[in-house]
């Protein structure tokens, strides 16, 4: 049977453990116009679900908030809307 400190450490997020969509996202988009204004919504889907996933298998807070992704689905379909791809 594994001891407190066993569980603890196998429970902790581990370095560079967090999904690599997540990952890809923090490091390359976050703050990249240029690189924001090419999102897809399943690419936005996706990212979502992996933070979540990752928030809820380590307990820890979402490396991704919600407001974020949602302004972000905000901005692609502004500019789907622009070049008339409702």
């Amino acid at each position: 049977m594994p001891t407190a400190n066993q569980a603890a450490a196998t429970a902790a997020p581990k370095e560079n453990s967090l999904p690599p969509i997540v990952r890809d996202y923090l490091e390359h988009v976050r703050g990249r116009p240029e690189m924001i204004l090419n999102l897809l919504p399943d690419y936005l889907d996706s990212l979502w679900k992996e933070a979540t996933d990752y928030s809820r298998r380590y307990g820890v807070p979402s490396p991704i908030r919600r407001d974020e992704v949602e302004a972000l689905r905000v901005l692609v379909a502004t500019r789907n809307f622009s070049r008339g791809l409702t």
